[in-house]
Formats: structure tokens, sequence, C-alpha cells
């Protein structure tokens, strides 16, 4: 057996790139932290980056439901029904030049 190949076993380099991954070595094979994806770690990630999309697509839809009911815009993003009220939240909010 050749010397990469033994490293491999060891537990010195990864068995799935060859990256160095400890001197030493644990006595067993084993994979870099990038190699370390198993299908089952990718199902959750997917997992979790499907529920990242659904929650931004929610917040977009909330917010343009928000728009429609608010149609006044301060600066900072505040939404507000009347224009009265938008400019009471410029003053209590952003002092009296509305900034």
């Amino acid at each position: 057996m050749g010397e990469i190949a033994e490293m491999m076993l060891e537990g010195i380099l990864c068995e799935g790139c060859g990256e160095l991954i400890d001197e030493d070595g644990v006595g067993h094979p084993q994979r870099c932290s990038s190699c370390d994806m198993s299908p089952r770690t990718l199902r959750s990630v997917k997992r979790v980056v499907g529920r990242e999309r659904q929650a931004e697509r929610h917040n977009r839809e909330r917010r343009a439901a928000a728009r429609l009911r608010k149609p006044f815009e301060c600066h900072c993003g505040k939404l507000c029904r009347t224009e009265r009220g938008l400019e009471a939240h410029k003053r209590d909010k952003h002092g009296a030049g509305g900034w």
C-alpha cells in the first residue's frame, strides 16, 4: 500500500479529497469539513434553505399587502395610513425637522 493510502487510513489525510486534517491522526479514516456532507446533512441543509426562501417570500407578500393598506412611507421604512400619521411619526421619531 502507498504512503497516501496509509495516511488516509490513519486519519491524517481526508479520505475524500486528500487534504491534511491532523498531523497525529486518530487511527481511523475521516473526512474534512468540506467533504463531510453526508446525504442526511445535505437533506437538513436543503430543508433550512427551503424554509429561508419560504420566509423571504412570505415577508415580501406581507410587505406588499401592507403597502396597499398604508400608502405613505417614511425614509426609514415605516408605513402610515394617513399623511398626518406620517407627519406625526417623523416629528416623534426623527425630530422637529422630519429627519
